[in-house]
């Protein structure tokens, strides 16, 4: 125990860093090299993610006024209790 006493707080993060940095280093330097052989985008995959855009923004624009509602709703939490006949307002 002396040793780890007479070592700056820097150096005692560096003692458990190394491993960790050498398990993490490892695997990604071998994954890298399989994911990305060249820089160049693959056009078929860029074309496909270029055709689903516009089917998404029609979805996007189909469940925008629920959420706008939903937002609407939740931020008034007595509004439908109040609208009804013979219910006093709070």
């Amino acid at each position: 125990m002396p040793t780890l006493e007479r070592l700056r707080l820097a150096q005692k993060f560096i003692i458990p860093g190394l491993p960790v940095l050498l398990v993490a280093a490892v695997p990604g330097a071998l994954y890298v090299p399989q994911t990305a052989p060249d820089t160049a985008p693959d056009t078929a995959a860029v074309q496909r993610e270029a055709s689903g855009i516009t089917p998404i923004k029609a979805l996007q624009d189909m469940v925008r006024p629920t959420l706008q509602h939903r937002g609407i709703a939740a931020g008034m939490p007595g509004a439908m209790r109040c609208r009804r006949p013979g219910v006093p307002t709070p």
